[in-house]
């Protein structure tokens, strides 16, 4: 939102959220803009080409709600300004550095963002894990993300497990307890 303290996001990758076991893996994220993401309206910036390298430092800035990348740990690269007109789509991995920036317009910069995984990773999904998947163990976490509520959107070894009902949909969202990420970086 314009002028919003949270509207600007600063450098950063989203494994920096992330538990460390998966760091290595590829969670993608697809975000897709409902309004013309301009520059002026605050869009996506992106250092490409450097997705495989690891996952940096992130810092919490003081009275700031965001973890990000400060100057001397971002990575070498081009700083990349990528406007997306409404309904196209832009596509990171977990260890793309990016950021928004101020939106100086008068219109709301609205936006989805979309995050998958394979199953095979940790995941708080209730789902029946198969052989060789990754168990909540003291090694492993219950998710890649543990704050939010996973889920199969799709799955060939699982095609029973996927949720394709709005209301449990809305019942797994409301009633998800929110678990804290590691505190790698505190």
């Amino acid at each position: 939102m314009p002028g919003h303290i949270k509207g600007p996001v600063p450098w950063h990758q989203d494994s920096g959220y992330f538990e460390p076991y998966c760091d290595h893996a590829l969670v993608l994220t697809v975000w897709i803009p409902l309004v013309d993401a301009t520059e002026e309206r605050g869009c996506m910036w992106v250092v490409p080409r450097v997705h495989l390298g690891p996952v940096v430092r992130h810092r919490q800035r003081l009275g700031k709600p965001y973890l990000e990348i400060s100057g001397e740990d971002m990575p070498e690269g081009e700083r990349t300004c990528v406007p997306v007109s409404k309904g196209g789509v832009l596509l990171l991995t977990n260890r793309t550095p990016h950021a928004s920036f101020e939106n100086n317009s008068d219109i709301v910069r609205w936006a989805m963002d979309l995050r998958y995984q394979n199953a095979s990773l940790p995941t708080n999904a209730s789902i029946t894990r198969l052989a060789g998947e990754a168990v909540p163990s003291e090694d492993v976490p219950i998710a890649c993300y543990p704050p939010e509520a996973d889920f199969l959107v799709r799955s060939q070894k699982r095609p029973h497990e996927v949720l394709t009902d709005p209301d449990a949909f809305h019942r797994l969202r409301s009633t998800h307890q929110r678990r804290p990420v590691t505190a790698r970086w505190s």
